[in-house]
């Protein structure tokens, strides 16, 4: 029909623009994620290259991605697409034109990124646990070793009462005499 003639006329002019200002590109290099403009199903803009170095271009969506972003009109987020030989994490957006859908944006990023950055994220946790631990265990033995010196000090310290007692009162039961006490105390100091 000549509405929809319309619309991929304007759609086309809108990749050339997009060609010639690298608004693609821009945005990649400012956030680091992947971004692609569908006419339809047609990959026709694209930040993503394929190992030669080569846009990939004029590629198709899968079904289910047609189905829930081009027939349905719902945003959808997919794990592993593979786009190029590439596992991708990406999202996708339904763009209207005259309240119906005609393209759709896709942003994202290879899924190998995402697992690294999560690896480090889980190398860093691990980290900060293990050193946690370990200040916890140097801890928890500097107050053992208080806690066993004070012991240590009380057990000493009942030890001489006793035998302060014994000299004391004696073997027999008998209070030994102050000039025995006064000798003692003598060679105590």
């Amino acid at each position: 029909s000549e509405s929809q003639g319309r619309s991929a006329l304007a759609f086309v002019n809108l990749i050339f623009l997009m060609f010639q200002l690298k608004i693609v590109d821009d945005l990649k290099e400012k956030t680091e994620i992947e971004c692609t403009f569908f006419y339809g199903d047609t990959r026709y803009v694209t930040t993503i290259k394929d190992d030669t170095g080569a846009r990939v271009l004029y590629t198709q969506c899968s079904d289910t991605i047609k189905q829930h972003v081009l027939e349905k009109g719902e945003p959808y987020f997919a794990k592993n697409i593979d786009i190029a030989g590439q596992d991708y994490y990406g999202y996708y957006i339904p763009v209207e034109q005259n309240g119906e859908v005609v393209a759709m944006i896709f942003t994202g990023k290879p899924s190998s990124d995402l697992t690294e950055a999560i690896n480090s994220f889980f190398t860093f946790i691990l980290t900060v646990g293990v050193i946690i631990i370990i200040i916890a265990v140097i801890a928890i033995f500097g107050i053992a070793m208080g806690i066993y010196q004070k012991a240590t000090e009380v057990k000493y310290d009942l030890n001489l009462t006793y035998m302060a007692q014994n000299i004391v009162i004696g073997e027999n039961g008998e209070l030994l005499s102050s000039e025995i006490l006064q000798r003692i105390e003598d060679y105590i100091t």
